[in-house]
């Protein structure tokens, strides 16, 4: 029994060993990048530093395909020509990844940017935007006799990915609700 036990201590030392070193290796090569996060809520009339689109122009393109409404491409523009350097954490000696959340009234941004200024991915979520005229034909024909209670739009998107654009819309007829999730 004794014998078992001792085994089983040499056991744990080593894997506690293994694990520590572990995390210590993979510390070291993490410490080479930082995420910072900023928060940028309803500033209008602050500069944004000059229009990038040529940096971050592929944003647009790829999240516009809606044709959605002005207030939400107003703040993909805001998204789209966000300055950076002009953040007080902002330092360019330092390789970072920089997660910058805008919101708006019914809308939030978390946008990640490199240390270039160049945009890598966004998480989008709007509540009550309209939606598409041919969606909403398309509820109507499957769910006669039910109204639009409220619907939120969320955008993921990734610069060496597809976009992801998708509606869930809560319907209603009288006592009964149901939430439909449906991609662009």
């Amino acid at each position: 029994m004794e014998k078992f036990k001792s085994e089983k201590i040499k056991f744990l030392k080593k894997g506690i060993l293994t694990s520590t070193i572990f995390c210590l290796l993979a510390g070291g090569v993490n410490a080479q990048e930082s995420d910072l996060l900023a928060f940028n809520t309803n500033l209008e009339n602050q500069n944004y530093g000059k229009s990038t689109p040529k940096r971050n122009g592929d944003y647009l393109l790829k999240v516009s395909q809606l044709g959605h409404s002005h207030q939400l491409s107003a703040l993909q523009q805001r998204v789209t020509n966000f300055d950076i350097s002009q953040l007080e954490e902002y330092d360019a000696e330092e390789p970072s990844i920089y997660t910058v959340v805008f919101r708006e009234k019914n809308s939030s941004v978390y946008a990640k940017y490199n240390a270039l200024g160049n945009l890598m991915s966004t998480i989008e979520r709007h509540t009550n935007v309209k939606v598409p005229q041919a969606l909403g034909r398309e509820i109507a024909i499957q769910y006669p006799g039910w109204s639009f209670k409220n619907s939120t739009l969320t955008i993921k998107y990734n610069k060496k990915r597809k976009v992801n654009i998708a509606f869930k819309v809560q319907i209603l007829n009288g006592d009964k609700k149901r939430v439909l999730k449906l991609p662009v």
